[in-house]
């Protein structure tokens, strides 16, 4: 039986075959090591570049389905599936699904749900409801949050322009969220609702007129 630990028991052919095989599998190592290396300081180069100040609201589209399945939520406490939002938007009328765009990369996703859905949380018939509102975890804290909710009103006025109020349900746990709503204008209205996790406070931001 021969010892792996002692290769001067090996056959001459056999020892060069062996030398060879090493050889391959270092060589084979260093480049996936070199690749891997320059795909990840490419990533990084990549996300680096990207800036909140450009962001833009859009809504959904299909050619962003497979952005939207590739979304990344790593916690699902206080929001919803991008995924299963976008089916819903598809299957009832007043429900909108709408992206953040940094450029074409999605960086966030929320929907605008009409009457159907705002009745919860206000008797004002011409409310929105912002729901499902998330940025994708791959690009939190870099100020994607921030601006979106600066640049809803741009986008509500310009598309629902018979809408003069947004509402929205946050968790009582989520103290970040309550945090940056209430900064961009958002006020509480004391009301709280129950929802899948929990009571939610009931938040409103009244539109000026254009």
């Amino acid at each position: 039986m021969l010892c792996a630990g002692l290769p001067f028991l090996l056959p001459k052919k056999r020892k060069d075959s062996e030398r060879q095989r090493l050889f391959v599998l270092l060589l084979f190592k260093d480049t996936a090591e070199h690749l891997s290396k320059r795909s990840r300081r490419s990533g990084r180069k990549h996300f680096n570049k990207m800036d909140p100040s450009k962001i833009s609201l859009a809504f959904y589209s299909d050619e962003y389905s497979e952005a939207v399945r590739r979304y990344v939520i790593k916690e699902l406490h206080f929001t919803g599936s991008p995924q299963e939002a976008v089916e819903t938007c598809k299957r009832e009328s007043d429900r909108y699904a709408i992206l953040v765009l940094d450029e074409e990369t999605v960086v966030g996703f929320f929907v605008l749900h009409g009457r159907a859905g705002a009745k919860k949380y206000t008797n004002n018939r011409k409310a929105l409801l912002l729901r499902t509102f998330s940025i994708d975890s791959r690009f939190q804290g870099k100020g994607y949050g921030r601006r979106t909710i600066a640049l809803l009103d741009i986008f509500v006025k310009e598309h629902f322009p018979n809408t003069d109020e947004v509402v929205l349900g946050v968790n009582h746990a989520n103290v970040a969220a309550q945090k940056l709503y209430l900064h961009h204008g958002f006020a509480d209205t004391c009301r709280r609702v129950t929802g899948i996790h929990g009571e939610q406070l009931v938040l409103s931001k009244r539109l000026g007129r254009k």
